[in-house]
């Protein structure tokens, strides 16, 4: 018996090594001297005093990692293929390529990085950028959803829709079994994802003038901010809040409002970047 014990024992002393302590009962942990061909481990260490196995670490890591690969592409491509937009260049947007050479933009900057710490803080935040076309309002609400994505580690789910495009499809819908269905989908993903863009409220009443909403608009309108109101989201418009009100109602503008006090930045006197080139 003796002997076979002396034997065992010089069989781990010639293949095995010591890797460290048990987390479990601090005796040693033994590992394979020889590696795979690709210089990896062949296995992870053991402790053969208690059978712990430093693999499950390993297994759990990798399982981890995989679960976050994951949800990265899922919110990535929810974001990407989810999101309404007519201009597919606007996702190259971001807070490093944002201009701030202005004083209304620099000041705007400093809104929206106090806004992305109360979204990922979990607050039902809102924030609302007004002014005329071209001063870059689009522009920081993608830049938004990119650093809440990004310094979310993609656990937020985010979607950017443009006003008038939803309509569009939505009213086209109407005759397409399918597409309804997908748009009640898309819908109703608006009204639950973590964080939303309403960009360019306002540019489906047409013309320069301001009009008063169709009730299918308002409808539409109302079920997204209602859903929303204790949600965090942006929104951005040439409307004045008195527009607003005007055109949809004091009820949609007091939803748009609720929980923006603290991120409401309009612009008056920034030059309009299509025209600049900047």
């Amino acid at each position: 018996m003796e002997n076979i014990a002396v034997g065992i024992a010089k069989l781990i002393e010639q293949t095995l090594e010591i890797r460290g302590t048990c987390p479990e009962c601090n005796a040693a942990l033994y590992g394979w001297k020889t590696k795979n061909k690709d210089g990896s481990d062949r296995c992870a260490p053991t402790c053969m005093a208690c059978g712990y196995y430093a693999l499950q670490l390993k297994v759990d890591a990798d399982t981890n990692k995989r679960y976050v690969l994951s949800l990265r592409k899922k919110n990535h491509d929810l974001f990407k293929y989810r999101s309404v937009i007519t201009d597919h260049a606007l996702f190259d947007k971001s807070l490093d390529n944002y201009q701030t050479k202005e004083e209304e933009t620099a000041v705007a900057m400093t809104h929206a990085v106090d806004f992305i710490k109360d979204v990922l803080s979990g607050n039902p935040t809102h924030m609302i950028l007004s002014g005329k076309s071209g001063v870059g309002k689009s522009h920081l609400c993608m830049a938004v959803c990119w650093a809440i994505l990004e310094d979310s580690k993609y656990t937020k789910k985010v979607l950017f829709i443009n006003y008038r495009e939803l309509l569009e499809r939505r009213k086209a819908s109407f005759n397409d079994q399918m597409e309804n269905k997908n748009q009640i989908a898309l819908l109703q993903d608006i009204k639950t994802v973590d964080f939303v863009v309403i960009d360019d409220l306002g540019a489906e009443l047409g013309g320069n003038g301001i009009k008063d909403s169709t009730s299918f608009n308002n409808d539409v309108l109302y079920s997204i901010l209602e859903a929303r109101q204790n949600k965090a989201l942006m929104v951005n418009t040439n409307l004045t809040s008195e527009e607003i009100k005007n055109a949809y109602g004091e009820r949609i503008l007091s939803r748009i409002l609720k929980n923006a006090r603290q991120h409401s930045m309009q612009f008056l006197r920034t030059t309009d970047k299509r025209i600049k080139g900047v």
